[in-house]
């Protein structure tokens, strides 16, 4: 967006700008049609930077995406052209390890319309059945003649509860601890949660990746404000309140009531809208904010896919206490160009084969193939 003033010094160019979701990004027109011939080897845009990783606590998903087409990215902590770079974050965790089954992790969307947490790993968590993820095994085949070897191995033949992980490697002095009550703590405490680049993920949120943990349904609890938190755009919030859980403060304004998520009366309250983008698939949102909450759908009912984002776990983004990051795929890599060309395609294909490379980097992701 130009400037009003033509580029004078004393504008705010940062307030003369928009920002646009790249992932909807999908062609770009030249002026006379076609790129100048004195521009045809620069980039319209180009990724350059990670920016606000201050607020993630652990950089996010920045330590995996060192470099883009050779561009190596810088870090910043906040945005804005004038905000110094910082030191790159690592992407090891030295939070706690152990995960007690009374634990829960809050989790909200930016103007905390949607609210709810997630517990631990319990009995009710292994009910639900399900074939593996394309996060996992890929659904296409990169060999034809595997394809059917392929689609048996995704329906899970043997059942296995592949979204309940183990919790993470703990540190010399954690393992001291650990060793007081091993039983514990070799349980399942944590979720599987990947990142994906499907073309419906892409353009319902706007961005190239989409980060999801899965979660079965009974772990999930939503939290259902009073009278007085059912608000518009235009009313004020009055009446609040504090709760403790787990040692984290959570704002609630009114009485809340906390219930087991129900799609059907949520969207009957109007706390979350419903997107059916493709038949029987239905991904959830906040109304008032827009932000990505769920996707479920019908062949699967009981485990839901989380948007990790809106979890507000105290080490950081990545809820690495929490969430177990698979690491040996980027799911539906293969559909990064889907409905793209030109430019915007190749970009984006640098993009998450320059993810897909800083997972594959720290190793592990595999599932058997007996």
């Amino acid at each position: 967006m130009p400037s009003p003033t033509d580029g004078e010094e004393t504008v705010d160019e940062e307030k003369a700008l928009l920002a646009v979701s790249t992932g909807v990004v999908l062609s770009e027109a030249y002026e006379g049609g076609s790129k100048a011939s004195e521009d045809s080897d620069k980039e319209h845009m180009v990724f350059a930077r990670h920016i606000n990783t201050t607020g993630t606590k652990d950089g996010g998903l920045s330590p995996y995406i060192h470099n883009i087409d050779g561009l190596e990215l810088g870090v910043h902590g906040h945005s804005g052209y004038s905000s110094p770079p910082v030191e790159k974050h690592s992407i090891t965790t030295n939070a706690k390890t152990m995960g007690d089954e009374n634990d829960v992790l809050l989790a909200h969307c930016h103007c905390q319309t949607v609210r709810f947490h997630i517990t631990r790993p319990n009995a009710a968590s292994r009910l639900p059945q399900s074939n593996f993820p394309d996060l996992m095994l890929a659904y296409q085949a990169p060999i034809a003649s595997e394809q059917e070897k392929t689609s048996a191995l995704v329906k899970n033949p043997h059942d296995e509860k592949w979204w309940l992980r183990p919790p993470p490697p703990p540190t010399p002095h954690q393992q001291q601890e650990r060793n007081g009550s091993a039983a514990a703590a070799d349980g399942l405490t944590r979720y599987l949660a990947g990142t994906c680049a499907c073309r419906s993920c892409r353009l319902a949120s706007g961005f190239e990746i989409q980060t999801w943990a899965f979660v079965p349904r009974a772990n999930i609890y939503f939290h259902v404000p009073g009278a007085s938190r059912l608000v518009t755009d235009h009313q004020e919030i009055t009446a609040s309140s504090e709760i403790e859980t787990d040692g984290t403060r959570e704002r609630e304004e009114g009485e809340v009531e906390v219930v087991p998520l129900d799609f059907s009366s949520l969207s009957d309250s109007g706390l979350l809208k419903s997107y059916e983008s493709s038949p029987g698939v239905l991904r959830e949102f906040c109304p008032r904010c827009g932000a990505t909450v769920f996707w479920h759908d019908r062949w699967r009912p009981d485990l839901i896919d989380v948007s990790a984002g809106l979890l507000d776990a105290p080490e950081g983004a990545r809820a690495e206490t929490w969430l177990d990051w698979w690491t040996g795929r980027v799911s539906f890599i293969e559909d990064v160009e889907s409905g793209r060309c030109g430019d915007p395609a190749r970009r984006a294909r640098a993009l998450v084969d320059a993810l897909a490379k800083g997972l594959g980097a720290i190793g592990g992701g595999m599932v058997s193939q007996d």
